[in-house]
């Protein structure tokens, strides 16, 4: 895997999954999925997804895993600046009392009737407001995607990686290299459905 540090990808958390996988599997520990979950909720509350590893609705401290169908295929156009966001950083400021809280409702709606409009419409980010007001360049490339012809675009994670959806990687390359790679490491990747 390819995944930029400090990029809102999950890139340490899919590493701690893989390795949890990995001793299960190289020591023969015939561990559930239950239990190396539970493994991966005491490192970080995304490890459990990425050791489940397939579409899921996440809830809780990351522990409440509910599958959902495979999901759209299309691509994903990744921006992300030079520099990194701290988690902790981003999470110190949350503001429990005024937080926006995005439905997921039509998210999995779209994701059952694969119907891209919707995802595309439907997408959201909690962290997303806070992460722009101490990075304002966040939405700059937010606006750029929106313009280049990204279906669906939004702050991945903590940031400061913003993704764009796009049906064809055609558009996808089309989009890339738009963008200024001198500024900003770019990546169009393609859901695995």
């Amino acid at each position: 895997k390819n995944i930029p540090i400090a990029a809102g990808l999950a890139g340490g958390s899919s590493d701690a999954a893989a390795t949890i996988r990995g001793i299960n599997k190289m020591m023969k520990l015939n561990l559930s999925l239950t239990e190396m979950i539970s493994i991966g909720i005491e490192i970080g509350s995304d490890v459990p997804f990425c050791i489940y590893n397939k579409t899921a609705l996440v809830a809780g401290k990351g522990d409440l895993i509910t599958p959902l169908g495979k999901m759209l295929k299309c691509w994903v156009v990744l921006v992300k600046p030079l520099f990194g966001v701290s988690t902790q950083e981003i999470f110190d400021h949350i503001d429990l009392a005024t937080i926006k809280h995005p439905s997921v409702k039509d998210v999995i709606k779209s994701i059952e009737t694969k119907d891209y409009r919707l995802l595309c419409q439907s997408l959201g980010n909690s962290l997303e407001d806070i992460t722009i007001q101490k990075y304002p360049e966040v939405d700059y490339i937010k606006q750029t995607l929106v313009k280049l012809g990204a279906d669906g675009v939004l702050m991945s994670g903590s940031g400061p990686t913003v993704y764009g959806l796009v049906l064809n990687e055609r558009k996808a390359k089309k989009i890339i290299s738009s963008i200024d790679n001198t500024k900003y490491d770019t990546y169009a990747v393609r859901i695995l459905g």
